[in-house]
């Protein structure tokens, strides 16, 4: 009987396994100074980080977005920052959008801007929707801005950048 109980629950749990299979996805965890340029990285590239040490203007950092599939977007790429700005002077916030580029470095769209609000932040995880068009052929750049520090703060900075695919359907 333990037997039969034991074959039944292998079983099961490997049908369970096939019929998830299909809808995962493709997803890669990219340290920002990885796949970034602007801005600057880390003590020894340490921890990967990308930051802004700057008292009193924001960087404009661009990463390129690894693709493993053309005929597909992102289904989201999630950008995790920690925002040390002040209010006190100029916008406080990280800016990041999507670029969907062509294979001559041209840009074809621009998608939406999503941004942070608040200052002094732990950490917050931004989802940067895909543009409505992404060439099959072409590249996507990530276009984020780095605000500036407060007075007796951390750096701002990007930590990691997360691209979720879709899995193909063949």
């Amino acid at each position: 009987m333990k037997t039969r109980i034991t074959s039944t629950l292998l079983l099961a749990a490997s049908l369970l396994a096939l019929a998830s299979g299909g809808a995962s996805a493709d997803t890669k965890v990219f340290q920002a100074a990885s796949i970034c340029t602007g801005g600057k990285q880390s003590n020894f590239n340490i921890n990967g980080t990308i930051f802004n040490d700057s008292l009193t203007l924001p960087v404009t950092v661009l990463c390129a977005i690894n693709r493993d599939r053309t005929d597909a977007k992102p289904s989201s790429v999630q950008i995790s920052v920690i925002d040390n700005s002040s209010l006190l002077i100029g916008d406080g916030n990280f800016a990041c959008s999507l670029l969907p580029m062509s294979r001559f470095g041209q840009p074809n769209a621009s998608g939406a801007t999503v941004t942070t609000s608040g200052t002094n932040s732990a950490g917050q995880i931004l989802t940067v929707p895909s543009p409505a068009f992404v060439p099959n052929d072409g590249t996507l750049t990530l276009k984020c801005k780095i605000p500036r520090r407060g007075a007796g703060d951390p750096n701002s900075l990007i930590g990691s950048i997360k691209v979720v695919e879709p899995e193909p359907t063949n």
